[in-house]
């Protein structure tokens, strides 16, 4: 499908991919991406020795992330994003200095095989998948705020398979039409069709005041090093027909987009914080837990594309 922006290649980046072999940043990639004092993603090891534990003492204030609203889409071949015109919300508090302004959101996933994709790991672990809500400053336009240290902030969530009843509905549902919308012949995106949605119904289950935080990049070029990152502790749960989905919402030559995740980069001396108002969550990354299964990134999952066909006609209708 034909390139659309993504936040990062709508930011002044275009021609570049994902290496067949991971090498920081990518040949393709550009000398900003190469050498990174402050690159991300980044492995949040409780064992660094600039791993910080913190209690979560700021609540925070977030306003619009309620509102159900109609989506677009857009499937660049790295990744698919959504945007909506019907979104206003932004977000102070948490820690995090200023307000932001929420932009967009897109994905990042493994393979088929169940090999996790998530561009952050934890303590060593990746997840199935990672999605990005992408923000600005309030007081300053995306494209300016790639120019400060804080003009970005991105809040993230790891994406975890589960086999039991507790995967989220909304998430559910969205990676289904978009695995329909997405992939018809000749799409280059459009507005999901029959589902609204809001930003909370794809987060809701996470505890938000567990999270990491730290000062990093963009993840893909021009891996601009103005980002406040946040990034979950708390999984969402998908189900394994969801994550079949969502590994089939981007094309790229007609084949569908895995592993588009950026490898881990070096920490450089920076401090992590782990923000908790728990102390069984300090316990728990001390003990280097998490809350959901390890094993299942590395099981074969049967995700035939056999089992998904007779939705389509049910979403042509639907």
């Amino acid at each position: 499908m034909k390139l659309l922006a993504t936040v990062a290649s709508s930011a002044l980046a275009a021609g570049w991919s994902y290496p067949e072999t991971f090498s920081p940043g990518g040949s393709s990639w550009g000398p900003e991406c190469t050498v990174q004092m402050r690159g991300s993603p980044i492995d949040l090891d409780y064992t660094y020795r600039h791993f910080h534990f913190m209690d979560c003492q700021e609540a925070w204030n977030m306003t619009g992330y309620d509102t159900q609203a109609t989506w677009k889409f857009a499937d660049n071949e790295h990744t698919v994003e959504l945007t909506s015109d019907d979104v206003d919300a932004n977000f102070s508090g948490g820690h995090i200095g200023n307000e932001y302004q929420f932009h967009s959101f897109h994905f990042h996933w493994g393979d088929k095989s169940g090999h996790g994709g998530s561009e952050h790991t934890i303590n060593g672990h990746h997840t199935f998948a990672e999605v990005h809500f992408v923000h600005h400053r309030s007081d300053i336009d995306l494209t300016t705020g790639l120019g400060f240290g804080d003009g970005l902030a991105v809040l993230g969530f790891m994406i975890e398979v589960t086999d039991g009843d507790e995967s989220n509905d909304a998430m559910g549902e969205l990676a289904r039409r978009l695995r329909w919308q997405s992939n018809k012949k000749g799409n280059e995106g459009g507005t999901i069709q029959n589902f609204d949605f809001s930003i909370n119904d794809l987060t809701s289950g996470v505890d938000m005041n567990n999270f990491y935080r730290y000062e990093g990049s963009l993840t893909t070029p021009p891996c601009s090093e103005a980002v406040q990152w946040t990034v979950f502790k708390d999984p969402i749960r998908i189900s394994e027909k969801t994550a079949a989905n969502l590994l089939r919402s981007a094309d790229l030559d007609d084949e569908h987009i895995e592993d588009n995740f950026r490898p881990v980069m070096p920490l450089a001396e920076r401090d992590v914080i782990f923000y908790s108002d728990s102390s069984s969550a300090f316990k728990a990354a001390f003990r280097n837990e998490r809350n959901f299964d390890h094993e299942r990134h590395h099981r074969d999952y049967d995700w035939t594309h056999e089992d998904h066909e007779h939705e389509d006609k049910h979403d042509e209708e639907h």
